[in-house]
């Protein structure tokens, strides 16, 4: 299985990066800096969510999923250094940040980064299915 990291465990992150990357095969690690949520996800390793369409309510178990605190050098540094995909689902102020934390590292393989400032689900879902020939 292949290793995504993505950058920020909010609403778009849990509910709709990390299951279009879990249902193309990938393992997901959120990091975040919420140390109350990261907690809740690494002691349950997983979360439900619901989704809402012309059909009704759906409700979906998101498990096997981890997260590390975007302080935490060292294991984030490790994460990043494995990843196979690193994404991004935060605020566009934090888009810079993010992209240093992953430029700085010394790669020795060949990752992608996605990081999208402002953008709508399509536009995500696009860019996935382009770079990575992702069901969507």
């Amino acid at each position: 299985m292949k290793l995504a990291v993505h950058f920020g465990a909010g609403n778009i992150g849990r509910g709709f990066i990390a299951p279009t990357l879990q249902a193309n095969n990938y393992e997901v690690i959120f990091v975040d800096v919420n140390t109350d949520l990261i907690e809740q996800i690494n002691s349950e390793g997983q979360y439900s969510i619901k989704s809402l369409s012309l059909d009704g309510i759906s409700h979906e178990e998101i498990k096997d999923i981890k997260a590390v605190n975007l302080n935490d050098s060292e294991q984030l540094k490790n994460n990043l250094l494995n990843a196979d995909l690193i994404t991004t689902s935060v605020g566009p102020k934090f888009v810079e940040g993010v992209y240093e934390k992953v430029a700085t590292l010394n790669h020795k393989r060949n990752q992608t980064f996605i990081a999208l400032k402002t953008c709508t689900r399509l536009q995500v879902l696009l860019a996935l299915k382009q770079r990575h020939s992702m069901k969507i």
